[in-house]
């Protein structure tokens, strides 16, 4: 029966510190980030009681703020916790001035990625490192959740709805493909965001639904040659969006 190890501070930065993630590691601007749900789903699997609170924002002079975090995990001898802060910037590394809701949100969530470092997990990205230290280092198997293809309209929604991403505005649409489906090569994320962006407004705009399946069909022709570059799932969920305005176009056409 082996031994069961105990969970303190150097416990648990041996156990993160020598998880190998660089096969979730995605790079934008010329930097380097893990997913803040991968990042959590690791600690979760490892230290369960783990929990983590976003103190109240800190205003600053000039009109920008800076979220904090603090992570908390039940060891033998008491709780352990460690803090981080960060600024809200913009793609540029710049402090926003009078950030919104949204910048704010992903802000907290690269936040709370940045304090899981301070753990040790992905600690190696941030110093700027290719592998972590140790030899002994672990490979994270990444796990691959098969994504079915709604059969419906209605399937479609009620699948979009349980990942959060129904009922969102454009905006908010591509913010969300940036922060969790960015491509690899900026110029090709820029062309992915900036078309399908387009894609959507111009279909609200749409008189008929002849004009919308237009759109649609330019749209594809216009991606085509990055179309294996997206993640399945960005290109779902773009999918999804239109297919649900071309529904109701047809709603409409047929009252």
């Amino acid at each position: 029966m082996s031994k069961k190890v105990e969970v303190n501070y150097e416990t648990v930065w041996k156990t993160l510190s020598t998880l190998d993630c660089n096969d979730q590691v995605k790079n934008k601007m010329g930097l380097s980030y893990l997913s803040w749900a991968w990042a959590w789903g690791i600690l979760m699997d490892n230290y369960p009681s783990a929990r983590y609170v976003f103190e109240d924002n800190q205003w600053h002079q000039d009109g920008s703020e800076t979220v904090h975090c603090t992570i908390e995990i039940d060891g033998d001898s008491g709780v352990l916790s460690r803090k981080m802060w960060l600024p809200v910037m913009d793609f540029k590394m710049k402090a926003i001035n009078q950030p919104n809701s949204l910048d704010i949100s992903n802000t907290k969530m690269r936040c709370l990625t940045k304090c899981m470092a301070m753990f040790g997990l992905g600690f190696y990205i941030y110093a700027g490192e290719d592998l972590p230290s140790a030899p002994e280092s672990k490979k994270v198997e990444k796990k691959k959740d098969p994504v079915p293809k709604p059969k419906t309209a209605k399937d479609l929604k009620e699948s979009m709805e349980e990942k959060g991403l129904a009922k969102k505005n454009e905006e908010e649409f591509i913010e969300e493909a940036k922060e969790i489906f960015g491509l690899e090569d900026q110029n090709d994320g820029e062309k992915f965001i900036r078309i399908s962006e387009k894609a959507l407004t111009d279909m609200d705009v749409a008189v008929n639904l002849k004009k919308v399946e237009e759109i649609w069909k330019q749209a594809i022709e216009d991606l085509k040659n990055i179309k294996g570059k997206v993640s399945p799932t960005a290109w779902q969920v773009w999918l999804g969006n239109m297919s649900l305005k071309r529904e109701e176009m047809l709603k409409k056409e047929t009252k």
